[in-house]
């Protein structure tokens, strides 16, 4: 296990921190014979950003325009965990960059509830404003009065298919400790 910085150098962790506003956050990385994961867990308190700032800063944007491409991408994707958890609905994808191929899961939670947006790697200034315009009315839309809930913004990456490596019980491990943020659900009888 590992903690890593969000950005290679400090020049960059001031853009970002500056960027996403965020209370708290951890980035963690778990190897173990050939098999890499990491943890990247972003924490807003009730009102400290818009539940729209928050949620756009995903691997859909975020990385496209650091220059990854996305390989493939799913939403709402449920992966059942044991008998009576499974996770809550994700957003999943592949990733590259270079030699670096990344397979992706990340959920916005807003009050313990997912929270997604359609998102296409959208541009930055005024092109990517009117690109993202849309998201922005659903998301007043979907809580025009209440900006008072806690966020988090948790993504877990991998070298290998998530859908392989669900059941390693050290990612299994990972995942009962996030299910404190909300990240899991009972399954239903």
């Amino acid at each position: 296990m590992q903690d890593l910085p969000l950005a290679e150098t400090e020049e960059l962790r001031t853009v970002v921190v500056k960027l996403l506003r965020y209370d708290d956050s951890l980035f963690r990385v778990y190897s173990k014979e050939g098999l890499i994961f990491g943890v990247y867990i972003a924490y807003w308190s009730p009102g400290k950003s818009s539940y729209y700032d928050a949620g756009m800063h995903t691997p859909d944007t975020c990385w496209i325009n650091s220059g990854w491409t996305r390989n493939s991408r799913s939403s709402n994707v449920v992966e059942a965990l044991t008998d009576a958890q499974r996770l809550k609905p994700a957003e999943i994808g592949m990733f590259s960059k270079d030699s670096t191929s990344l397979h992706v899961a990340f959920w916005h939670l807003v009050g313990g509830e997912v929270n997604t947006y359609p998102q296409f790697g959208f541009h930055e200034g005024w092109r990517g404003f009117w690109e993202r315009l849309p998201n922005y009315v659903r998301d007043v839309i979907r809580h025009p009065f209440d900006r008072q809930k806690e966020q988090f913004f948790i993504r877990l990456t991998s070298n290998r298919p998530l859908d392989h490596i669900w059941s390693n019980p050290d990612l299994q491990t990972v995942i009962d400790r996030l299910s404190v943020l909300g990240l899991t659900e009972k399954a239903r009888p």
